[in-house]
C-alpha cells in the first residue's frame, strides 16, 4: 500500500527533488552575486537610456505611442508601445521578428487592470520589449531604428523589404 509520511516537512516533499533545478538556481544566484547587483541595474539603467533616447522625439516616429515615465527614473527595462495603423499588437511582434529578428511580448501581458487603465485593452493591450543583461547598447538602438522604419511605412504607406 502507499503512503506518505506524517510527519514534517517530509509529509509536503513527495517523489524526488528537483536536483536539476536546485543546481540551476544555484547557478543563477552564483552568476548574479559574481556580476553584483548593482552593475546589473547600471547596465539597465543604461539600455533604458538609450530606448528614451530613441523614443523620446516621437515627431521622427510619428503614430508611436509608449507607456511609463518619460524619464529614466522611476522606470525599469520594459517598454510598452503600440503604432498608429496596426490593430493589433501581435501584428507589430510579428512584423518585428519576421523583418528584423526581434523577439517582443504582444498582448495583456497578464494585466488587464493596468491595460484597462492605459486605455489598452480593447485593442488587445501593446507590444512590450524588455531589457535583460545579456543586450547590448547596439539591440536596443537597432529596435528603436526598426521602430523609426515601421512607422515611416505607416505613415508613406511604402514597404520597406529587409
Amino acid at each position: 500500500m502507499d503512503s506518505q509520511p506524517e510527519f514534517l516537512p517530509d509529509r509536503f516533499e513527495p517523489g524526488s527533488h528537483n536536483a536539476i533545478g536546485i543546481i540551476g538556481l544555484s547557478a543563477g544566484v552564483q552568476w548574479v552575486l559574481e556580476q553584483t547587483v548593482a552593475k546589473l541595474w547600471q547596465h539597465e539603467r543604461e539600455l533604458i537610456k538609450v530606448m528614451l533616447d530613441g523614443l523620446i522625439d516621437t515627431g521622427e516616429m510619428p503614430g508611436l505611442s509608449y507607456f511609463g515615465p518619460r524619464g529614466i527614473n522611476h522606470r525599469c527595462g520594459v517598454f510598452s508601445v503600440r503604432i498608429d495603423g496596426i490593430a493589433q499588437p501581435q501584428a507589430l511582434s510579428d512584423l518585428l521578428e519576421r523583418d528584423y529578428g526581434i523577439l517582443t511580448r504582444s498582448g495583456i501581458h497578464c494585466a488587464p487592470h493596468a491595460h484597462r487603465t492605459l486605455g489598452t485593452q480593447p485593442m488587445g493591450g501593446t507590444t512590450r520589449f524588455s531589457f535583460g543583461p545579456f543586450l547590448a547598447k547596439q539591440d536596443v538602438k537597432y529596435a528603436c531604428d526598426a521602430l523609426g522604419q515601421i512607422c515611416h511605412q505607416m505613415n508613406t504607406g511604402s514597404m520597406i523589404s529587409r
